[in-house]
């Protein structure tokens, strides 16, 4: 870190994920770090709301991120991008670039903004991967798109996530979409042994699993990280991220566990499959080979 400092380049470390995948969390919980500057889902900021926006008949999720874009007046705190600029380059270029008195640059993204731009990755980044089990991944994302982005006209009992996000999103099976980043970083050169970890792992397992994982990266480790505070005084401080996603949590307060938290929690259990919507045991049934793979290369607690 010294020698690095001394050049003036930060470490820079990018974190892959889906939604509910306790990305967030874990980019709060490091933005304790000292000289750490975090960039907020820029990618998925591009393919949902730039001018090269990737979503179709996902009519629920425009209509949200519609009427967030038009609150123009809305009182943003956090360090912000409008919508028009955010281009899939402008995000590569805002990722490479010089950040003087900086000495970790953290991008958090949602790994499947990235799959139809792999030219776009941004080099110079230790690349590393959250994962969490496939049920409770996409029950949290079916819980989120019922609550903010249901389409007009369908009742939430009718509901289909693996629907939604196919038609909507050109995405069904998301895990599958994390196993080739991964092949395609190794292929590539860009990333010999991408870190992976498991969300439960990092609940359960939190001083173990957030050690391996910073000194994997090159980002200082203490137990002060093990707890922070409440609220997103930290986020106002060195977050930078797309103003219409915060204007939108405003709105739909998806990230609001993650800011609220003050720790990581003990992991619960997945739920029973008979307690399982129909839609949810399709895309995990897709999702597990791909997830037991990523697993398996996980760091171990």
């Amino acid at each position: 870190m010294s020698d690095l400092a001394t050049a003036h380049k930060p470490v820079r470390v990018m974190l892959w994920g889906l939604p509910r995948s306790l990305t967030t969390v874990l980019a709060k919980c490091l933005s304790y770090v000292d000289g750490i500057y975090v960039i907020n889902e820029a990618f998925a900021s591009a393919m949902t709301t730039g001018p090269e926006k990737e979503i179709q008949n996902a009519q629920g999720l425009e209509s949200f991120m519609g009427n967030a874009a038009t609150i123009a007046d809305a009182n943003v705190e956090v360090q912000c991008w409008e919508d028009s600029i955010c281009t899939f380059q402008w995000v590569k270029d805002t990722m490479e670039a010089d950040y003087p008195g900086k000495k970790i640059i953290f991008c958090k993204d949602i790994v499947t903004s990235i799959s139809n731009h792999l030219d776009m990755i941004p080099h110079g980044y230790r690349h590393t991967f959250i994962i969490r089990h496939p049920t409770k991944t996409f029950l949290s994302l079916r819980k989120v798109f019922i609550q903010n982005f249901l389409p007009p006209g369908i009742p939430s009992d009718q509901f289909q996530l693996d629907v939604a996000m196919e038609s909507g999103l050109k995405r069904e099976n998301t895990f599958k979409i994390i196993a080739d980043l991964v092949k395609h970083l190794k292929e590539q050169g860009e990333e010999s042994c991408p870190v992976i970890v498991d969300a439960d792992d990092l609940q359960n397992h939190t001083a173990s699993i957030l050690r391996q994982y910073c000194e994997a990266v090159g980002i200082p480790y203490n137990e002060s990280l093990l707890q922070w505070e409440a609220g997103d005084d930290i986020i106002k401080k060195n977050w930078y991220v797309s103003k219409t996603f915060m204007v939108g949590n405003t709105i739909g307060n998806y990230y609001g566990a993650a800011l609220s938290s003050t720790k990581f929690n003990p992991a619960s259990e997945p739920p029973s499959t008979s307690e399982i919507p129909q839609d949810v045991v399709r895309l995990s049934e897709q999702a597990m080979p791909y997830y037991e793979e990523l697993y398996e290369m996980r760091l171990k607690p």
